[in-house]
């Protein structure tokens, strides 16, 4: 095998590597929810909160890759659990577009984010200089994404 491809070879096994340990940081780390939410809802919510302009039914379609009915009933259930807030358009009263409410923030933050105390616990088997590396190369990581 060439150099080269022996070289590619680790970087990959190193990034399965890497993917399979975040993984269970993240499993081991999650908070608790007060609301369960399917990963499509979690997507949406997402969707909401990071897009530049509230979005439509059919951008949720689109995030999502599915039909703007199948979108349209999510959107509804969220809703429902009063995570989303569906506004008309004053412009053009056909136009619904979407915000996130503030239980849908939470509900967010919920399930995308580790427990700060899960964190701390975890942190205190690390020495200050290795708790510092690990936050200086996690966000070197982050930036180089």
């Amino acid at each position: 095998m060439a150099k080269r491809e022996q070289s590619n070879s680790r970087r990959e096994k190193r990034a399965i590597q890497l993917e399979a340990a975040l993984a269970t940081l993240y499993f081991v780390a999650r908070r608790d929810y007060s609301i369960d939410l399917s990963h499509r809802a979690i997507r949406v919510l997402q969707l909401v909160a990071f897009a530049d302009q509230a979005p439509r039914i059919d951008d949720v379609a689109r995030h999502l890759g599915c039909a703007a009915s199948t979108a349209s009933e999510l959107v509804k259930r969220l809703q429902s659990k009063g995570l989303l807030i569906r506004r008309r358009s004053e412009q053009d009263e056909r136009v619904v577009r979407l915000e996130l409410a503030d239980a849908g923030q939470v509900a967010l933050t919920e399930h995308t984010s580790l427990d700060p105390k899960k964190l701390e616990t975890g942190l205190e088997a690390l020495s200050v200089s290795e708790q510092k590396e690990l936050v200086r190369m996690t966000r070197a990581l982050t930036e180089a994404l």
